[in-house]
């Protein structure tokens, strides 16, 4: 895994609280404005990304590990091996991730 900075800790934070299935620190981590697009689809707000997660976890069960990270204009770009109880396990997605205030203000992923 690439080193990550201190104030990059929102990221690592997603990817442990994602593993342990810890859905209270996980939605956390995001602002109350926070934006989430994945597969396509805008999540605005703490009560849409609490959707998204709960959809999320009901159909896969996720372990994602970081396997390289660069700056990407605005926020990080972290390359994440998602592995799990899909045919398609595994593949690799990037995760661009903002934030504010040691906070995601917005995370959008796209598989690769």
């Amino acid at each position: 895994m690439s080193e990550f900075h201190k104030t990059d800790k929102p990221i690592v934070h997603y990817v442990h609280a994602n593993n342990n299935k810890n859905k209270i620190k996980l939605i956390s981590l995001f602002t109350r404005d926070a934006t989430v697009i994945d597969e396509g689809r805008f999540y605005k707000g703490i009560d849409a990304i609490k959707m998204w997660r709960k959809k999320m976890n009901s159909v896969h069960d996720i372990t994602l590990e970081i396997v390289g990270k660069s700056k990407a204009g605005d926020g990080i770009m972290a390359d994440i091996l998602c592995t799990g109880n899909f045919p398609e396990s595994p593949f690799i997605t990037q995760h661009h991730f903002s934030l504010k205030n040691n906070l995601i203000l917005y995370l959008k992923i796209n598989r690769i």
